[in-house]
C-alpha cells in the first residue's frame, strides 16, 4: 500500500500549535510522511503605497530566510516522532503556497485562525484553500482535538464536490473506527434540470474496506 503524504502549515517555525500535534499524531498512526510549509506572506499592491510594499517585501525575505533556518527544528521533531518528510518554504499569498504544495500530496492540515473562532468561515485564506486546494483539507480548531480520523461524519449530498472530498478522504476513512453518514442527496440536480445517477454508499465503502 503506498505511503499517505500529508502537508501541515506551520505559521511559526519553531514553535508547536494545535494542526502540528494533531498532525504528527495522524501521521504516526496512519504511518504517513509529514511535511511541513511555512509561506513568508506578500504585500498587496492594491492596498498599499510603494514606501510601503519595498518594506513589507523586505520583511517577508527576512522571514523566509529566518524561516528556512528551521529545517533542522523540523528535522528533529520527525525525529522524535518517528517520521520522514520534507520543509519547505515559499513566499507569497498563503492559499497559493499551501495549494501548489499539497497538489502532489495526499492531505493538507491547517489550523483555524484564533481570531472570531465563533464566525462563520468566509473566504479568508483557510477558506480559499479549501476551495482551491482540490484535495482533502483538514481544519483543526485552536483548542486541538481529542482525536481525529477515528469517529468520522460525512455529509453527502451526491454532489461532484461531496463526491470528490469522499474519495479524497478514502484512506483515512478505511482507518476509521466508525463511519456516519448524513445522507442529504437526491437524484435530481440542484438546478431541477437533470437526474444524477445515484451512488450507493454502502457497496462503495465495502469495495474500499470501510
Amino acid at each position: 500500500m503506498p505511503t499517505p503524504e500529508f502537508i501541515v502549515h506551520v505559521p511559526h517555525p519553531g514553535t508547536r500549535h494545535a494542526a502540528l500535534d494533531l498532525a504528527l499524531d495522524l501521521a504516526v498512526r496512519l504511518q504517513a510522511r509529514l511535511s511541513g510549509v511555512f509561506a513568508a506572506a506578500l504585500p498587496s499592491a492594491a492596498f498599499a503605497v510603494p514606501e510601503a510594499i519595498t518594506l513589507q517585501v523586505q520583511e517577508a525575505e527576512q522571514a523566509r530566510k529566518a524561516a528556512s533556518a528551521k529545517a533542522d527544528w523540523w528535522r528533529q521533531l520527525l525525529q522524535q516522532h518517528g517520521l520522514h518528510g520534507d520543509w519547505r518554504v515559499g513566499e507569497g499569498d498563503l492559499a497559493q503556497v499551501l495549494c501548489l504544495a499539497v497538489a502532489s500530496a495526499d492531505l493538507l492540515i491547517v489550523q483555524r485562525p484564533e481570531t472570531r473562532e465563533d464566525a462563520p468561515i468566509g473566504f479568508g485564506s483557510t477558506s480559499r484553500t479549501v476551495f482551491a486546494a482540490v484535495k482533502p483539507v483538514l481544519i483543526v480548531p485552536a483548542a486541538g482535538a481529542a482525536s481525529t480520523g477515528r469517529r468520522v461524519l460525512i455529509a453527502w449530498n451526491g454532489s461532484l464536490e461531496s463526491a470528490r472530498a469522499l474519495h479524497g478522504a478514502a484512506p483515512l476513512l478505511a482507518r476509521a473506527e466508525a463511519v456516519h453518514v448524513l445522507d442529504g442527496s437526491r437524484e435530481q440536480g440542484p438546478e431541477g434540470l437533470a437526474w444524477l445517477p445515484p451512488l450507493d454508499l454502502a457497496p462503495w465503502f465495502a469495495r474500499r474496506g470501510i
